[in-house]
């Protein structure tokens, strides 16, 4: 078993809010299962016309970035980053 962080931040609509969070997680080096302990975020709502929206983003913000966090790849090539929407997202292996 060995312990470690996944970093992730999401846009919204363009730059309309802001999520950052950080996942502190163990990992059996055996089976491959990752098993988070603890979730830490920073979230900035942006503009918003109603307070549905308020209430759900910083859930849908958590999700979005925990899933970054833990189960997606960033792919890169010389200069940066490849995978930057939904058509070239790849789940890490």
């Amino acid at each position: 078993m060995v312990s470690g962080r996944g970093i992730a931040c999401v846009a919204y609509e363009g730059d309309n809010g802001y999520a950052a969070l950080v996942a502190e997680v163990d990992v059996d080096l055996q089976t491959g299962t990752v098993r988070p302990k603890r979730f830490v975020i920073a979230l900035d709502c942006g503009r918003s016309l109603t307070l549905t929206v308020c209430e759900i983003r910083p859930k849908a913000a958590s999700c979005r970035a925990r899933a970054g966090a833990l189960v997606e790849e960033v792919k890169w090539d010389s200069r940066r980053v490849t995978s930057f929407d939904w058509e070239t997202l790849t789940l890490a292996s």
